[in-house]
């Protein structure tokens, strides 16, 4: 599925960054799938051979740390443009390094320099974009695009031993996850740590740096994947005029709950991975008694939806009842993901301010 939309119009998305945590076994079995099972042109097989090359390249044969040196440690955020001549042998390819300082004076389409002037604008200092081109391959398929972008960090020693710290945090939230003995408040406060990262660059190759050791499962992927939503959710929550209309003039302690659901019925609530609910204990306890209530006309059918219910929101009374009075509290829940890997998908972000993230 990530693949798909590269191969239907002719060149690697930007998009395709989750591919990079696939082991290379596993992208090796995904292009052989797809050789097996479609009619692909010559030129999409090149293109797949080439993401598959570029990824392989980037996980496992690339020194950054000495492509870096060669720039004589350039600023960022910095621009590569690698131009490549065959998969095996990097000695003849050619380097292209763009930064704030030298972008007026690169050699390049004006519209090229201003689109890249923007992206500069937008990013981190500590951003090393990789653009791996094989030209020779667009001139031999004009049909395909041969250009694939890859989002780093600069492999300063200080970045290097953040994206160690969060590879290293990425293994204990998974390994807590799976302890069989989870604790909701002492796992939440694992994944806040990991969750305060503000590089959303060192975020994403922590983890690559730990799917090169050990291959992902796709109980680590979903969760991944929804910590990354709990990160976007925060960082959009993070204004005070946000969390004051969300208080409400209410000095009393709350929850905001968001319950993410990807079903056809949800897509109205997909930017926000809602819907969001307010609760207070007066809310939960009285929407308590309206599902016993409701219990007692339903018919055998609705009966285990209405029992999750309860449960769900008797546990959230629980949690409000542990709360210290005042406070403002952020709870994540995935319950689809939940029942499909038999794991809580819940975060509880406790005493949220603005200063925290």
């Amino acid at each position: 599925m990530q693949l798909q939309p590269s191969i239907n119009e002719g060149w690697p998305h930007d998009y395709l960054f989750p591919l990079l945590t696939f082991s290379e076994k596993d992208m090796e079995n995904i292009v052989e799938l797809y050789f097996r099972r479609f009619n692909l042109t010559k030129g999409q097989q090149e293109l797949l051979r080439f993401i598959q090359q570029v990824h392989l390249i980037h996980r496992q044969k690339m020194d950054y740390v000495r492509v870096w040196h060669r720039t004589e440690r350039l600023s960022g955020p910095l621009f590569i443009f690698i131009f490549m001549d065959d998969y095996e042998d990097q000695n003849g390819w050619e380097y292209w390094y763009v930064n704030s300082e030298n972008i007026h004076e690169a050699n390049m389409l004006e519209e090229d320099r201003t689109r890249i002037i923007e992206e500069m604008k937008r990013s981190s200092p500590q951003r090393m974009k990789l653009n791996f081109l094989y030209t020779a391959k667009t001139e031999q398929y004009p049909e395909q695009k041969f250009l694939m972008e890859i989002w780093a960090t600069l492999p300063s020693e200080e970045n290097l031993n953040k994206l160690q710290y969060t590879a290293q945090l990425f293994r204990e939230v998974f390994d807590s996850l799976q302890s069989g003995n989870l604790d909701l408040r002492t796992h939440s406060k694992l994944v806040e740590t990991l969750l305060k990262e503000d590089n959303g660059d060192i975020f994403r190759e922590g983890l690559e740096l730990l799917s090169v050791d050990k291959p992902l499962t796709a109980l680590e992927f979903d969760y991944n994947q929804f910590m990354v939503r709990i990160w976007e959710l925060i960082r959009n929550a993070n204004e005070p005029e946000l969390v004051n209309a969300w208080r409400a003039g209410d000095d009393g302690k709350f929850l905001m709950v968001f319950r993410m659901a990807d079903t056809e019925e949800a897509a109205q609530y997909r930017d926000t991975y809602g819907p969001i609910i307010r609760l207070t204990r007066p809310v939960i306890t009285e929407y308590i008694e309206t599902l016993l209530q409701q219990k007692t006309f339903a018919d055998e059918e609705e009966l285990p939806d209405i029992d999750y219910e309860i449960r769900l929101y008797q546990r959230n009374l629980e949690l409000i009842d542990e709360m210290e009075d005042g406070s403002f509290n952020l709870l994540f829940l995935h319950e689809e993901w939940l029942h499909e890997h038999q794991v809580p998908f819940a975060c509880l972000v406790e005493n949220f301010t603005t200063d925290d993230f």
